[in-house]
C-alpha cells in the first residue's frame, strides 16, 4: 500500500505544482467565486462500502462540497462527515462517477475515480488561476480627428506580495528536495530493508505536507505554506544526513586537513633548508594532498561521509609526513 500511496501523492503533487506554478504569471483573484470547492484528499487506498478512516471523511467532504451531498442533514451531511463508508456515501459517489463519465458507476473509489478526482482538482485550480483580478479600460472612440497617440487598453496586474514569493520559492525548493531524496533512497544500496522503509515513510509524510502546503498556497494562506515547506526542507535534510553524512562535519574535517597539510609543507620546507632528509616526507605529503582532493570531490558530490573519511585520511598523512622528516 505504501508504494501506491507514494505514486498517488506524486501524481497529485505534479498536478498541483503544474497548475499553480506552470501558469503562475496569472495572479489569483481573491474575489473569484466558484460553485465547486477544492478539497485536498490523499487517498492511500481504494475505498468501498465498509471502509473506514480519514480518506472516507475527506471523500465525503469533497462530495458534499461539489454538488453530490452524501446527506442533506444528519450523519454524512455537510459539516457532519464521518470516517465510515456506508450506503449514503456509495450512492453519492455513484452520482459523482456518472457525472464524471465513469462507467460503470460502481460506488467504489478505485484508480479511475482517483484519476478523475485529480483531473477535477486540476480543472478547478486552472479556472481559479485564470480568473485574474485585472480590468481593462477600452480605448475611447474620438469624435474629432486627432494626431495624438490613441489610447490603448489598460490592464491592472496584481503583483505577488513578498510572503507569496517566499512561499512559492520554498514550495518549489521543497518539491525538488523530495524528488532528489527519493532518488537518493533508491540508490542507497548500503541500507537494509528496514532502514529504507523508514526513510520511504518519511518521504510519504513529506509529500502529504507538500500537498497541504500547496493547498494552503491556493487558499492564500502563505504563512502556513511557508511553514509546511520549511518542515519538508528540514526533514529532507535529515534524511540527507542519514544517507550521506553531515555536511558541516565534512567541511570541518576538510578545513582541518587543509590546515594540517599547510603546516606540514612549512615544516618540510624548513627541514629541507636545514639540510634534513625530506624525500619520504614529501611523498607522504603528496598522498595527503591527493586524499584532500578526493575529499573535496566527494563533498561536491554531497557524499559527506566519504568526504569526511578522505579528509581524516589526508590529515593523518600530513601528520605522518612531519614524523618522516629526517628519515
Amino acid at each position: 500500500m505504501k508504494n501506491k500511496t507514494l505514486h498517488f501523492l506524486s501524481i497529485a503533487t505534479l498536478v498541483l505544482m503544474g497548475a499553480i506554478f506552470g501558469a503562475f504569471v496569472i495572479p489569483l483573484n481573491t474575489n473569484a467565486q466558484s460553485s465547486s470547492t477544492i478539497v485536498p484528499c490523499a487517498f492511500e487506498e481504494n475505498l468501498e462500502t465498509g471502509s473506514v478512516g480519514e480518506g472516507v471523511r475527506c471523500l465525503q467532504k469533497y462530495l458534499n462540497s461539489n454538488g453530490f451531498k452524501v446527506a442533506d442533514s444528519g450523519v454524512g451531511s455537510p459539516g457532519n462527515e464521518t470516517g465510515s463508508f456506508g450506503a449514503l456515501t456509495r450512492e453519492a459517489l455513484k452520482r459523482w462517477q456518472t457525472a464524471r463519465g465513469i462507467s460503470p458507476a460502481t460506488g467504489t473509489l478505485g484508480p479511475l475515480s482517483k484519476a478523475a478526482y485529480l483531473e477535477h482538482i486540476k480543472t478547478l485550480l486552472t479556472a481559479r488561476l485564470e480568473n485574474t483580478g485585472s480590468t481593462q479600460t477600452p480605448a475611447s472612440t474620438p469624435t474629432t480627428p486627432t494626431t495624438s497617440t490613441p489610447s490603448t487598453p489598460v490592464q491592472t496586474i496584481v503583483k505577488e506580495s513578498a510572503e507569496q514569493k517566499e512561499a512559492r520559492k520554498l514550495l518549489q525548493e521543497a518539491r525538488d528536495l523530495v524528488e532528489d531524496t527519493e532518488d537518493d533512497i533508491e540508490d542507497a544500496d548500503e541500507l537494509d530493508a528496514a532502514e529504507i522503509e523508514n526513510l520511504e515513510d518519511d518521504v510519504v509524510d513529506a509529500k502529504e505536507d507538500l500537498l497541504d502546503g500547496l493547498y494552503a498556497f491556493i487558499d492564500e494562506d502563505y504563512s502556513e505554506a511557508i511553514n509546511k515547506a520549511e518542515d519538508i526542507i528540514e526533514s529532507m535534510g535529515d534524511i540527507g544526513d542519514d544517507l550521506h553524512g553531515d555536511d558541516n562535519d565534512a567541511e570541518e574535517a576538510i578545513d582541518d586537513a587543509r590546515a594540517a597539510i599547510e603546516d606540514a609543507e612549512a615544516e618540510i620546507d624548513e627541514a629541507y633548508d636545514d639540510g634534513d632528509e625530506v624525500d619520504e616526507a614529501r611523498d607522504l605529503l603528496e598522498e595527503a594532498e591527493e586524499a584532500l582532493e578526493d575529499a573535496e570531490d566527494a563533498f561536491d558530490d554531497e557524499d559527506f561521509d566519504e568526504a569526511e573519511q578522505f579528509a581524516n585520511d589526508a590529515e593523518e598523512l600530513a601528520e605522518d609526513a612531519v614524523d618522516a622528516i629526517g628519515n
